[in-house]
């Protein structure tokens, strides 16, 4: 009775921690497709700056806000297939310099990934950068409030909290591997483009 209270309890930690970082770093988020279907109508009828089609249109844009940050994920699979990577190696590192045995690689991952991908799209740490700096700095919020959370809901899995060393290295080592990978998928992107840049011009003199 007392463990199950116990992890009733730390995943409502977890959601309210959740709650609490979307709120902070962005607006609320408006489902309601009549609120829409609204704001379509207002545009349509051409009156959109009458006081209840700006009021329609502020709802509105909580939704867009969302669906730009699905779109994000959507438009850079490498980028998420190199996120979950990283925390793959995070988790496989952990477990080797532990020795342990129970369980897996992809378990030991699941509640950073979990909450890496629930707060990682709404936060803005898929838009694409235009800098090596925003790359790397524009995973900050999301990797300050998911990997708490995966620590939250690694103890409500276990049944017990982690210790804060562990919370520490999670920061640390998930920090660095996101960061790093950040950074070596940018300086690729780049490399990659300025190269077709090149042969465009080779091409375009031969012309």
């Amino acid at each position: 009775g007392e463990a199950a209270m116990g992890r009733v309890l730390m995943l409502g930690l977890a959601l309210l921690l959740a709650l609490e970082g979307i709120a902070a770093f962005s607006p609320p988020l408006q489902l309601t497709s009549f609120v829409g279907i609204q704001h379509a109508s207002c545009l349509r009828t051409r009156v959109p700056h009458t006081a209840g089609c700006r009021r329609l249109s502020m709802q509105a844009q909580p939704a867009g806000k969302l669906d730009a940050a699905i779109k994000d994920v959507k438009e850079r699979p490498a980028v998420a297939g190199g996120d979950a990577a990283a925390l793959l190696v995070f988790a496989a590192i952990g477990r080797a310099n532990h020795g342990s045995d129970d369980g897996s690689v992809l378990l030991t991952a699941l509640p950073f990934a979990l909450s890496w991908f629930l707060l990682a799209p709404v936060l803005g740490a898929y838009k694409p950068a235009r800098t090596l700096n925003q790359a790397v700095t524009g995973i900050l919020p999301a990797w300050a409030i998911s990997v708490p959370l995966g620590c939250v809901l690694r103890g409500a899995i276990n049944g017990r909290m982690p210790a804060a060393p562990f919370w520490v290295v999670a920061l640390v080592a998930t920090g660095v591997l996101l960061g790093g990978w950040r950074a070596a998928h940018f300086q690729a992107l780049t490399v990659s483009q300025t190269v077709n840049e090149f042969t465009e011009a080779i091409l375009e003199d031969d012309d």
